[in-house]
């Protein structure tokens, strides 16, 4: 009787795995069920370029989903940086992040865009409406994360941590950037819909209360004392093999050695690439 029972539990095992998903919030809102799901819960929120997803960004979100959160929502900048121009299309990179974790049941994934993914996942603080401005054509007011979450926690790579905790310049303007731009950094605050602030949005769409800062190429942290700026971080290893692993790097393979660059990104992400350059070469 004993063995029928686990053959049985076995068997359900099984088909819990093969029917494993992950979470499509739009298909959440629909179904009007996004509320039960992550009831108290604590929700990562990992924003990057993802251009492409590679296999690093994978491994991140698989260990924060597993060991960190109860949830993560992984999700792309929607423009293009001051500094970097994307390769790939944002609905080019979201098809990337939507096939690479399909089967992953804690990892959220969206299409939405950062205003309307911070007004179902917040509300207005009232004691913090209209606190400033981004520009005079700009109120801004900050956010709490809604009633039914417990908590969000912002992922970050340990050169973005050093960038924005340590004053590491004399230059006035520069280091007046950094402070810019942590007293913004997923911090909550609500902005006008204007596409030129997509980027800013995205970065600033949901309020964390503390950071986990994954350690990339051989950086050492120890001088931040676990926080950035006024928010405590703890830290977390991936494979070594991974630590070096860039977005750059990998489109600096593809133009020169493509045998290196397949090494990078997971297979889903290598068989959309791929089939856009033999689309590009028969062009």
């Amino acid at each position: 009787m004993t063995k029928k029972i686990n053959i049985v539990l076995f068997f359900l095992f099984l088909v819990s795995m093969f029917n494993a998903r992950a979470v499509v919030l739009e298909e959440l809102l629909a179904q009007g069920a996004l509320k039960n799901l992550l009831q108290d819960k604590v929700v990562g929120y990992y924003v990057g370029s993802f251009d492409p997803l590679h296999l690093a960004h994978k491994n991140i979100a698989e260990r924060v989903a597993d060991y960190f959160c109860d949830f993560i929502i992984i999700y792309p900048m929607w423009g293009n940086d001051g500094y970097k121009k994307r390769r790939w299309s944002l609905h080019e990179r979201l098809d990337m992040i939507f096939a690479v974790m399909a089967h992953h049941p804690k990892i959220i994934v969206t299409k939405l865009d950062p205003f309307l993914l911070q007004e179902i996942f917040t509300t207005v603080d009232a004691e913090q409406q209209y606190i400033g401005t981004a520009s005079p054509a700009m109120p801004i007011s900050q956010v709490k994360p809604a009633s039914f979450i417990k908590a969000f926690i912002g992922i970050l790579g340990s050169d973005q941590a050093l960038a924005l905790g340590l004053v590491i310049t004399t230059d006035s303007r520069k280091e007046a950037a950094r402070k810019n731009w942590l007293d913004i950094f997923m911090q909550g605050y609500k902005y006008v819909v204007c596409p030129e602030n997509y980027n800013r949005a995205c970065v600033s769409a949901l309020p964390v209360e503390s950071f986990i800062v994954v350690m990339r190429n051989s950086d050492d942290v120890s001088a931040l004392d676990e926080m950035v700026g006024e928010r405590c971080f703890v830290t977390m290893e991936i494979e070594p093999l991974l630590r070096k692993v860039s977005s750059t790097e990998f489109r600096n393979l593809l133009e020169d050695r493509k045998g290196e660059a397949i090494e990078k990104v997971p297979s889903e992400v290598w068989k959309r690439i791929s089939g856009e350059l033999s689309e590009e070469s028969a062009g």
